[in-house]
């Protein structure tokens, strides 16, 4: 959830302020990495060969497996 309300506030932002815009988002996007969540999902993704072409390939199945998973 915390991921989605950081992606809101970033596409909210206008583009007037471009620079201060993305430097926002980087401190939006690095705010997220400290949390448990975010680290079992990266955890999962590259367990399950997110990293590959094989897991690019199956983009779609592999997020939802995550999803399934991060709901156990």
């Amino acid at each position: 959830m915390e991921a989605v309300q950081a992606a809101k506030r970033s596409i909210l932002r206008s583009d007037d302020h471009v620079v201060e815009d993305l430097l926002a988002e980087a401190g939006e996007f690095s705010g997220l990495l400290h949390l448990d969540a975010s680290r079992k999902a990266m955890e999962n993704f590259l367990a399950r060969g997110g990293q590959t072409r094989e897991g690019e390939l199956r983009l779609g199945a592999l997020v939802n497996e995550i999803n399934d998973s991060a709901s156990d």
